[in-house]
C-alpha cells in the first residue's frame, strides 16, 4: 500500500483544524478564545506550542462552556498525536466524550478519534471512527475532511471503488469552498489510488498537481510526501527519464522537510533504479534490506514490499498492526450516539 496517508494527514499529514462553528450555537467564547484560535492556526507547524497553550489553559477549562472545553480537548488530542504522545491524546478524547451528555455535538469527537487511531497505525479502528463520524451532521469543512479520511481507510482495506467515490465527492466540496489545504491532500490520495489501479498517467497528473499546490502553500513535508509518491509511480513504470528529471526537485524538498522516512525512500528508489539500469550499486542487497527495515510507516513498508518484489530482493514487510482489544479506544457517549 502506498503512502496515501495525508494525515502525516493526516492527516498524516498536516493535522486537521477544528471548526469554530460552536460559537454560533452557544454562548460567546470565553476571553481565552483568542489563545485557542492562535493554537488552532499553528497546529500543523508547531504542535508542541499548542500543547503548551493547552496545558496553560487546562486548569480553567472546567469553568468554561462545554463546547469550548470540547474544542480545546480535541485540539490537544491532535497536538499530542502529532508528537506521538498517544496516551495523552486518548485522555483528551475521553475528556471530550465525557461532555457529550451536556448536549454538545459529537461528530468532531468521532472524527478526531479516527485521526488519533489512524496515526497509531490501527487502520480498522480508524475506519470504525470515521464511519461513526459520518453518521453526524457535519459543516462543509468537517465533511470534506471526513470524506478524505474515509477514502484513505477504504483504499487501505482494498475497497477502491468506495475510496474513489469519497475522494471525488470530497475534492468537489473542497474546490467549491476553496479549502486550499485540503485540495492537495485529495490530489495526493487520488494519485495514489490511480497508482494502485495501474492507471499511471492519471496518477502522475494528480501527484504533480499535489506537489505544485503544496509548494505554493510552503508545506515541505506534504510536498515531499507527494513527491515520493510521484517517484514511486515512475519507478513502478520503469520511466527512468522522467524519474531523473523530477528527482532533484523532490530530493531538495525532502532535505528541507528533514523527514527520515522520505529520505529512506529516496535511497530505496535509487537502489532500485541502479539495479534496473545496471549501474554500479551504492548499496549491496544486505545493506538495502537493512535500509528497508528502518521504515516505520506501514504504508511505506507496503510500497517497499512491492519494490523488493520488483527487484527480487528477499525482504518482507512487517505485518500490519492490529489494535489489541485491551487498547481499543472507547468513547462510550459518542459510540452510543453512533449506534443509536
Amino acid at each position: 500500500m502506498n503512502f496515501c496517508n495525508n494525515i502525516k494527514m493526516i492527516a498524516l499529514l498536516p493535522a486537521m483544524l477544528l471548526s469554530w462553528h460552536s460559537t454560533l450555537l452557544y454562548a460567546a467564547p470565553p476571553p481565552t478564545a483568542e489563545l485557542y484560535q492562535r493554537s488552532a492556526a499553528m497546529l500543523a507547524q508547531n504542535p508542541a506550542q499548542v500543547i503548551s497553550n493547552f496545558e496553560q489553559s487546562n486548569s480553567a477549562l472546567p469553568q468554561a462552556p462545554p463546547w469550548y472545553q470540547r474544542d480545546w480537548y480535541l485540539l490537544a488530542a491532535r497536538a499530542y498525536t502529532a508528537r506521538n504522545l498517544f496516551p495523552q491524546a486518548r485522555d483528551s478524547l475521553s475528556r471530550a466524550d465525557a461532555l457529550v451528555p451536556t448536549g454538545i455535538a459529537a461528530g468532531e469527537i468521532a472524527l478526531t478519534a479516527g485521526f488519533v487511531t489512524y496515526q497509531q497505525q490501527f487502520r480498522q479502528g480508524a475506519r470504525f471512527w470515521f464511519n461513526c463520524a459520518d453518521k453526524f451532521p457535519n459543516p462543509p469543512e468537517s465533511r470534506a475532511k471526513l470524506l478524505l479520511n474515509l477514502g484513505i481507510v477504504e483504499a487501505f482495506a482494498g475497497d477502491y471503488q468506495s475510496a474513489m467515490t469519497h475522494y471525488q465527492h470530497g475534492l468537489a466540496l473542497a474546490e467549491q469552498h476553496k479549502f486550499t489545504t485540503l485540495i492537495p491532500m485529495y490530489l495526493n490520495s487520488i494519485g495514489n489510488l490511480h497508482w494502485r489501479l495501474a492507471q499511471y498517467e492519471p496518477a502522475i497528473t494528480a501527484l504533480r498537481q499535489a506537489t505544485f499546490q503544496y509548494a505554493r502553500l510552503n508545506n515541505k513535508v506534504s510536498q515531499s510526501r507527494a513527491g515520493v509518491n510521484l517517484l514511486n509511480v515512475l519507478v513502478t513504470m520503469d520511466d527512468w527519464e522522467r524519474y531523473q528529471r523530477l528527482y532533484p526537485g523532490i530530493e531538495q524538498a525532502v532535505v528541507e522537510s528533514n523527514n527520515n522516512e522520505f529520505r529512506l525512500m529516496l535511497n530505496i528508489f535509487e537502489a532500485v533504479r541502479q539495479r534496473a539500469v545496471r549501474e554500479p550499486l551504492s548499496l549491496s542487497d544486505a545493506e538495502l534490506i537493512k535500509l528497508m527495515s528502518e521504515l516505520k510507516n506501514i504504508n511505506l513498508q507496503g510500497t517497499t514490499q512491492l519494490l523488493a518484489h520488483k527487484i527480487k530482493l528477499g525482504w518482507q514487510a512487517p505485518k500490519v498492526p492490529v489494535e489489541p482489544p485491551e487498547q481499543q479506544l472507547r468513547l462510550p457517549n459518542t459510540e452510543a450516539l453512533c449506534n443509536g
